[in-house]
């Protein structure tokens, strides 16, 4: 792994009009990289999330996105939200909701919307990075949870991103679409930073390098050195283990 720095967060503090929410925050990710954030429910793991992705701006401190701020590394940026919002009887296509992330590209077109023969095959390149370009067709409506995930995964992928930021990827879905997101996501990482929020430390201890506890400030563990005190410590109290050799993962937990 290179050590060039993706992600640089120094000195940072937030605070919705009350009680710091983040404060005095400092966390490096370099590039290709894949870290895992975890914390208790108002630790402040969203708005770290919202930080990076130029949706807030720190009250303190300095973030850089590949050297720039934010807003102005949109474009190298994928996301993928906890759960998607959308109008199921709305008549979008899965290749329409994949598309979506290729909005703002340069140029004029990429501004109104206006997709090329070049997003279509970024699009389609996107579905089959998660197997499912064969529903390219189908309305998005008409998969299943686990799909529609698969989906989300695609439009992140789809405007070809050097940092991929999912946000509990896992949620809602079986242990059989489990398994297949995890190997998914073992392909992509190496081949881009990769920066996930997830409750399921069992999950991720094989498919991350480091977790990163955020509850009001940042505190970043090796997987390979996750033990059941650093875990309790991570959510502020006490939770149930279970630990499978080098894998440690908590069977009771909450949800922002």
């Amino acid at each position: 792994m290179t050590q060039k720095a993706v992600i640089e967060v120094r000195n940072v503090s937030f605070a919705f009009q009350g009680p710091p929410v983040l404060e005095n925050v400092d966390l490096t990710i370099h590039d290709r990289e894949s870290v895992c954030i975890v914390g208790p429910n108002g630790g402040g793991k969203t708005t770290l999330l919202r930080l990076l992705l130029g949706q807030l701006r720190p009250a303190s401190g300095d973030i850089r996105i590949f050297g720039k701020s934010p807003q102005a590394a949109r474009l190298q940026i994928g996301y993928m939200p906890q759960r998607a919002e959308y109008d199921p009887m709305f008549p979008v296509t899965v290749m329409d909701v994949v598309l979506m992330g290729r909005l703002g590209q340069p140029g004029f077109l990429g501004r109104i919307g206006w997709y090329g023969s070049a997003d279509r095959r970024a699009a389609l390149e996107a579905l089959a990075q998660v197997h499912l370009e064969k529903e390219a067709r189908r309305p998005f409506a008409a998969l299943s949870g686990g799909q529609r995930q698969r989906v989300l995964i695609a439009r992140a992928l789809c405007s070809q991103p050097e940092l991929l930021i999912l946000d509990e990827p896992m949620a809602n879905v079986d242990s059989l679409v489990e398994r297949r997101l995890f190997d998914e996501l073992r392909q992509l990482a190496g081949r881009m930073t990769l920066v996930l929020v997830s409750h399921d430390l069992g999950f991720v201890t094989n498919l991350v390098e480091r977790v990163i506890c955020i509850n009001r400030q940042a505190v970043s563990h090796p997987t390979s050195q996750l033990t059941a005190e650093i875990i309790r410590d991570m959510y502020g109290g006490d939770v149930s283990v279970v630990r499978h050799g080098d894998v440690v993962c908590h069977k009771e937990h909450t949800h922002d």
